[in-house]
């Protein structure tokens, strides 16, 4: 790999990290990685990250993906637990299948996937990111698409990757945290101004707020933003029990001797 190759992927890197510092958008810079992914590396046509979701690391969800054609991939994958992905998501390294085809390491991933996509060979590689495992998965509508050079550059773009989604994590946090203290800000706030009206403890003003929430089906934040908003609490009232229909009448009482009203003694 020259060292042109090298340095555009390093300014294609930055520039996704200045859009993310700017935009705070995990799930678009996720893509991003994705198709910088499917841009910077030969022969490869479709490009997606893997990460892992279950406490044993034995569960994977695709996080970004250039095409619907790399979920339809990865999802047979995580159902048939065999395929290059979840391979580099189970040991470090890089595993490569040059025609699914013939694939004798993943037989029945190989036969499915080349029956139901275009997708003829694929190079998964372990992306390590704190506290959470990641997989960069490139597919190829060719076979033995993925040969030494591009192997190199996949190596060096998931070296880069790493950094990147650490950045993309510590970003999460952040933005999970602002909305965290905006929401919590905004219940203070309908909380005080419930125990400024009603001359109640924060706990019953808490409670109004929940109850409304629980009986209009709308969320705690929702209530509380209409309330600062308006200055009144949204008000809920049970639905009232329908008419008879037209032509019906009423079913027939009965008279405390039981007897039918109407009935001839």
């Amino acid at each position: 790999m020259d060292d042109c190759v090298s340095g555009v992927m390093a300014e294609g890197f930055r520039t996704l990290g200045d859009r993310l510092f700017h935009t705070h958008d995990v799930a678009q810079a996720l893509t991003d990685v994705a198709r910088l992914a499917q841009w910077s590396i030969p022969r490869c046509d479709w490009a997606g990250l893997t990460q892992n979701t279950g406490r044993q690391c034995d569960r994977f969800t695709t996080i970004a993906a250039t095409d619907p054609v790399v979920r339809v991939a990865d999802d047979l994958q995580y159902h048939l637990a065999q395929g290059p992905a979840v391979a580099a998501m189970r040991a470090d390294g890089l595993f490569r299948a040059d025609d699914l085809r013939q694939s004798n390491e993943w037989p029945e991933f190989g036969a499915r996937v080349t029956a139901d996509t275009p997708i003829r060979s694929a190079l998964s590689l372990t992306v390590h990111v704190p506290t959470h495992r990641a997989a960069l998965n490139l597919y190829s509508a060719s076979v033995g698409a993925f040969t030494t050079d591009s192997v190199d550059v996949a190596t060096m773009f998931a070296a880069h990757a790493e950094v990147m989604l650490m950045l993309v994590r510590q970003t999460d946090k952040v933005v999970n945290l602002d909305r965290a203290l905006t929401t919590s800000r905004l219940v203070g706030h309908a909380v005080g101004i419930l125990m400024y009206a009603y001359r109640i403890d924060a706990d019953a003003a808490f409670d109004r707020l929940r109850v409304v929430s629980s009986n209009m089906n709308r969320k705690l934040t929702d209530v509380a933003a209409e309330l600062v908003e308006t200055g009144l609490l949204p008000t809920w009232r049970p639905a009232r029990p329908s008419s008879p229909p037209r032509g019906l009448d009423p079913p027939a009482t009965v008279a405390t001797t039981g007897r039918h009203t109407g009935e001839r003694a």
